[in-house]
């Protein structure tokens, strides 16, 4: 996996999440939900981890 950015001085912010996984598609679709699920429940004025 790889989450980084392309450009520079973008505006909205945009990143990239690149993903490969092996697996039945329905199992890889519900692990990727679960971490966007973890990932929504941060709080908006939490600083930005590197």
């Amino acid at each position: 996996m790889a989450l980084h950015n392309h450009m520079l001085g973008d505006d909205p912010r945009m990143i990239f999440l690149h993903y490969y996984g092996n697996g039945q598609a329905t199992d890889l679709a519900k692990g990727f939900r679960a971490a966007l699920n973890v990932l929504g429940n941060e709080k908006p004025d939490m600083p930005m981890r590197h």
